[in-house]
């Protein structure tokens, strides 16, 4: 696992370790991002990705996948960004999102678990989730999003003139909360068009990822979406809890029957690090 605050510099350390020792070749054949989440965003790693796409393309046959925990525990920002971060990550080129259950659990439920949940953020993170949503504009419009460019133009220019310390703050309403979810739709689908693998762990989720509920455990909305999904024990050491047992409470409270769920899950071993490696 590589930290957030200084990938690059980590990925290195990898990368030698792998030039000096070529019997871990095999061996290691994906890098992780876990720990905490919060203050580091996906976007601050895209040196790292630059350069770890750079060494794929010149070492196909030492090809390294990345698995990236997002969209577990985000209290410090809105759900917008939160959702964003997700797709971010995959963008950069995550082959595997970990938990994210930012795309799954429903708004209403979300901003429910604390006072005022998500309704302040950094400026900075405000501008960025801007950026964002121009960016995507058309995308977001075609799931049902309005985006008012204008609007967020002006927005993005008085932002940019205030002190970057301030939390700024936006109370959610019913139009609001409604909106978040088609933008958790929109970046499942675009998820689905990547390719890009979610990773959900019902145990640790429910235990430490603030979901409150198995009614509310992101997995229902995965499974009736097109993303590519796997169900995982997280720390089974930790948690007391084995993957076959994960997948019976997938399969309890899922809402499918055995077949189905065989059926929506497929064989996970397809989405196994180091798959595209070539020699």
């Amino acid at each position: 696992s590589l930290p957030r605050w200084q990938p690059l510099k980590s990925y290195r350390v990898v990368r030698r370790l792998l030039d000096e020792q070529p019997d871990l070749i095999d061996v290691i054949v994906g890098l992780d991002f876990c720990h905490f989440e919060e203050g580091h965003p996906p976007e601050s790693t895209r040196p790292f990705f630059q350069r770890l796409h750079r060494d794929n393309a010149n070492q196909p046959a030492q090809r390294l996948d990345v698995a990236y925990h997002v969209g577990e525990v985000y209290f410090d920002k809105s759900l917008e960004s939160a959702v964003r971060w997700c797709h971010e990550a995959a963008e950069l080129g995550a082959a595997r999102l970990g938990h994210c259950t930012a795309l799954g659990l429903d708004p209403a439920v979300a901003i429910a678990r604390r006072d005022q949940a998500h309704e302040r953020e950094s400026i900075l993170e405000r501008l960025a989730q801007i950026r964002y949503d121009l960016c995507h504009a058309e995308a977001l419009r075609a799931h049902g999003v309005v985006i008012d460019c204008d609007a967020l133009q002006t927005e993005q220019a008085d932002l940019s003139a205030r002190d970057d310390a301030i939390r700024y703050r936006r109370p959610y309403d019913e139009m609001r909360v409604e909106e978040i979810r088609l933008r958790q739709t929109f970046v499942l689908d675009c998820l689905a068009q990547l390719g890009t693998v979610v990773e959900t762990c019902p145990t640790s989720n429910l235990r430490i990822g603030a979901v409150p509920s198995e009614a509310a455990h992101p997995v229902h909305n995965f499974l009736i979406s097109d993303v590519p999904l796997t169900v995982g024990a997280d720390d089974p050491g930790l948690f007391d809890c084995r993957l076959d047992q994960e997948v019976d409470w997938v399969l309890r409270h899922g809402g499918l029957d055995s077949k189905s769920l065989e059926q929506r899950l497929g064989d996970p071993y397809r989405f196994r690090c180091g798959k595209r490696r070539s020699v």
